[in-house]
């Protein structure tokens, strides 16, 4: 005699568990999802890729960085606060059994603005005075993460015997932000935007 959970087909239940079991497991993946999606499109700085070459004797750097500003940190720059960045370059002495030996440190920093007068975006390097305009944000994000040769150091410096190894970084510099806005920018994640270093093998 088919009992409460039970009839004459089998369990009472069963059809509906085998469509539900279709739908929590949708659920759950697109949960998941979402959260890719979320991690995706975290703030912060990526670094895609790096090389350096030697022009009439010198090592230079480029690279091509994605940059994914913050809500806050974009309305800061539309209502007129300029965010600097800083670029740090090192190239390090391989040494297999002592602490790698840095031979060389540099920082490049650039500065994007937001001009509502004209309505553009300008990319500035600090460190030469040199200036791109952009009619966009993401025109200008682009710009930001496009490096073309930074001068590194000279080549013969770097003919000792061994291995070389280089590394950039790039991360908002939150000192340089207002003095009303920078210890409420210490405090808080939507301005910690940085990348990991990026390493990779010098072949000159």
């Amino acid at each position: 005699m088919p009992n409460a959970y039970t009839d004459a087909n089998g369990p009472r239940n069963a059809g509906i568990l085998r469509h539900r079991a279709p739908a929590a497991l949708l659920a759950v993946l697109g949960l998941l999802i979402g959260l890719w999606a979320g991690l995706a499109r975290a703030d912060g700085i990526d670094i895609n890729h790096a090389s350096a070459t030697v022009v009439n004797g010198v090592v230079m750097v480029s690279a091509d960085m994605t940059y994914h500003l913050s809500d806050k940190a974009i309305e800061a720059l539309v209502n007129g606060v300029p965010l600097t960045f800083n670029v740090d370059v090192e190239i390090k002495r391989y040494r297999k059994w002592l602490w790698n030996k840095t031979v060389v440190s540099v920082r490049q920093s650039y500065r994007l603005e937001y001009h509502a007068l004209s309505k553009q975006y300008l990319v500035v390097n600090l460190i030469t005075g040199a200036h791109r305009t952009f009619q966009t944000l993401q025109d200008a994000i682009d710009g930001l993460g496009t490096i073309r040769r930074i001068p590194i150091v000279e080549n013969h410096l770097l003919q000792h015997a061994g291995e070389y190894l280089a590394r950039i970084q790039a991360q908002l510099d939150i000192e340089a932000l207002p003095s009303p806005l920078s210890p409420i920018a210490y405090l808080s994640d939507d301005w910690r935007l940085s990348s990991d270093w990026y390493t990779w093998k010098l072949d000159l």
